[in-house]
């Protein structure tokens, strides 16, 4: 599959929009956060990363055709006691695209293991 195929967005103007948009509801969490990008097989993984450094992590997955910001009205109580790791699930909504779609649960699993290796989680 061509990476272009991999797009949700029918133009680089509706991506911006999109875009846009995300940003604008990640403004509305009341705690601080860092963006990242995860490298894995796949993807460069969008992970959006609050609480105390050293605190437990906990590992926070959107619902289906929605992004991460979706937990910004629970993430001041859930960063109190963890390090929250928004993900982006690619080939979702959110800033995750994939260079190419996985082709079955197993590839699922192989990209998520690679979530949890690069930042270091157990």
């Amino acid at each position: 599959m061509s990476k272009a195929s991999t797009s949700l967005f029918k133009s680089p103007e509706g991506k911006a929009r999109y875009h846009a948009a995300y940003d604008k509801v990640l403004a509305l969490r009341d705690v601080p956060y860092e963006c990242r990008h995860v490298a894995t097989r796949f993807v460069a993984t969008h992970v959006i990363a609050s609480g105390a450094r050293a605190a437990p992590p906990l590992i926070l997955l959107h619902a289906i055709a929605i992004s991460s910001t979706m937990w910004y009205p629970n993430i001041a109580e859930l960063s109190r006691d963890f390090r929250t790791f928004a993900v982006d699930v690619m080939g979702d909504a959110g800033k995750s695209v994939p260079s190419h779609r996985p082709k079955n649960r197993r590839e699922y699993a192989r990209w998520f293991l690679d979530v949890f290796n690069e930042l270091q989680i157990e």
